[in-house]
């Protein structure tokens, strides 16, 4: 489980199990495009979120509806921290604005694939020509 503070409230998102992440990625990678798991991988911070956000929403060859429909899966995926516990998080509600929402909706990204994107999009290891040794 992990938890961070967006827009001064403490959000909460548990990894999904194999098969719904499965799924889930190639839903978001549908959506996002290799640029933006780059960005997961790396760790998005908000500026990073809006700046993805607003890439993906005016490329011509984006779907805002599709886009906005996996921004509300995250973010539905994730609980908001309220009066006593949790609560699930509703868009408008917790997170109450658009950058809220696009930003933890890209760390529920985080949570669920930054280990796998560490991984598959790590460099390859230099050659032996490249490290100076010689073949």
């Amino acid at each position: 489980m992990a938890e961070r503070k967006i827009g001064g409230v403490v959000y909460r998102c548990e990894k999904v199990p194999a098969d719904q992440g499965i799924a889930l990625f190639g839903r978001a990678s549908k959506v996002l495009g290799v640029d933006s798991l780059a960005i997961i991988r790396d760790g998005s911070n908000r500026a990073k979120a809006m700046e993805e956000y607003l890439v993906l929403a005016l490329s011509p060859n984006g779907n805002p509806t599709e886009l906005a429909a996996l921004i509300a899966e995250l973010v539905g995926m994730c609980q908001a921290h309220g009066g006593g516990g949790y609560d699930p998080c509703v868009i408008g509600v917790k997170p109450e604005s658009m950058e809220d929402a696009v930003e933890v909706a890209f760390w529920c990204l985080e949570v669920q694939f930054r280990s796998f994107l560490s991984v598959a999009l790590s460099p390859p290891p230099p050659s032996p020509t490249e490290s100076g040794q010689a073949a």
